[in-house]
């Protein structure tokens, strides 16, 4: 079960907004992936998203915000309880940078503040740049999307520091969308002490896509 709240101010020029969002669940989970293991562990986890922003009345239309969310991970791989909390499903590109191929971030132990930019050149084209810092909710899970783990928490908690940027222009208004953007995700010591952790410095994906609607 996941029973959740959400509270929304949408942004509107010259104004503070915000947004709030929390979920829980209950009830049990499969203690791992394999078909053939049958047990079933008490399941008792949170997700927290917070953010506000401001929207000047300027050129350009730029919005700043600040964000933070949290989803929890399991502290005691040990104890019968999976305290990991399932993103279950849905889009998670305006959340935590571009997905696709990369989709480094989830909302699974995950704790993460960061900021935001947005601006709008001119109709039809927006532009938006994002930093985060990111960490494990709990050192002894996993950092899901990269199935990397360390039960022991020895390794720490920190992954690293994420920037993106995305550009989107309405090409024909309503038939023809284009968009480029990218993230550079540098890797903290989470990355650099597990095992089985790449040995590259940072993660830099880059992408480009074309959206005809008719």
């Amino acid at each position: 079960y996941t029973p959740g709240i959400r509270l929304i101010a949408k942004p509107m020029a010259g104004a503070w907004d915000y947004q709030i969002e929390a979920a829980m669940q209950f009830g049990t989970s499969r203690a791992t992936k394999s078909s053939s293991d049958t047990r079933d562990l008490t399941h008792l986890a949170g997700f927290v998203h917070a953010e506000t922003g401001y929207s000047w009345a300027a050129p350009w239309s730029p919005r700043l915000s600040v964000e933070f969310d949290y989803a929890s991970g399991d502290e005691n791989p040990n104890d019968g309880t999976d305290n990991r909390f399932d993103t279950l499903y849905g889009a998670r590109h305006f959340d935590f940078g571009p997905t696709g191929l990369y989709g480094a971030v989830a909302r699974s132990n995950i704790e993460t503040p960061g900021l935001r930019l947005e601006l709008k050149p001119r109709s039809g084209i927006s532009v938006m740049t994002g930093y985060r810092l990111l960490w494990l909710a709990s050192a002894r899970d996993a950092w899901t999307t990269a199935g990397l783990s360390d039960p022991s928490g020895a390794s720490g908690r920190y992954l690293g520091e994420q920037l993106e940027a995305r550009l989107r222009v309405e090409a024909i208004p309503k038939r023809l969308r284009l968009e480029v953007g990218g993230a550079v995700l540098t890797h903290g010591e989470f990355q650099q002490r597990a095992a089985g952790a790449p040995a590259a410095a940072n993660t830099t994906y880059a992408y480009a896509t074309a959206l005809l609607s008719f």
